[in-house]
């Protein structure tokens, strides 16, 4: 089955035939190489992205070839990189210093539901600009951080798993509302930086309903 190709980019070029390429992988039978079945997943991709790079010189010639596979392998490098990454060398830099005190106070205090609070201390200090006054919070023991998480790995579970941690810490529904925003906010900025493509699956994943106190009378 094929990959869903991304609605827009600023290259539209380059993203049609980086989708090209990504659907032929997917296509290409890995049972069906001269030396047997291949079952591991560096040696599968190896293989695969062989076959689909000789499918894809034949269509574009050498020279464009050369160029294309340069561009290539930046997205796939790109789609790649952990949640920490993105957030150290682009949300935060790109996104996050951009809003004043008290936007940059809030995304302080949600990221370190999302990711580590060591981490976040630690890339909110390594910029002199976004220093704030702060408490200091410590990791909470099997709560779902995303650090590790790869972009192009991240699915509805992942956002869920921080939702019903939450959740189950007692968060109001509105708390939890603000982390899953926050999720889907580095989503839609990795998809303009062409580091995630697809459906936003933070959005995907649903809240319960906030249940409003009645009003003394």
């Amino acid at each position: 089955m094929n990959r869903e190709r991304p609605q827009s980019h600023r290259d539209a070029n380059l993203v049609d035939e980086f989708w090209n390429l990504q659907n032929q992988e997917s296509n290409v039978d890995v049972n069906e190489f001269p030396d047997g079945p291949l079952s591991d997943p560096v040696e599968i991709e190896l293989a695969v992205s062989t076959e689909a790079f000789s499918r894809a010189r034949q269509q574009l010639g050498s020279t464009e070839f050369g160029r294309f596979l340069a561009r290539y392998y930046a997205l796939k490098w790109n789609s790649r990189e952990t949640f920490r990454e993105f957030v150290k060398t682009r949300f935060i830099p790109e996104h996050v210093t951009s809003k004043g005190p008290a936007g940059r106070t809030y995304y302080l205090a949600i990221l370190k539901h999302i990711l580590k609070p060591e981490t976040v201390d630690s890339l909110f200090d390594a910029g002199a600009s976004i220093r704030i006054r702060r408490r200091r919070l410590t990791a909470i023991v099997d709560w779902p951080y995303l650090d590790d998480v790869r972009l192009c790995d991240f699915k509805p579970d992942h956002a869920r798993s921080v939702v019903s941690a939450a959740l189950d810490m007692g968060y109001s529904v509105q708390t939890v509302k603000h982390i899953r925003n926050v999720i889907g906010t580095i989503i839609t900025h990795a998809t303009k930086r062409g580091c995630f493509f697809g459906d936003n699956p933070a959005f995907q994943v649903p809240l319960p309903k906030m249940i409003q106190k009645a009003q003394k009378i």
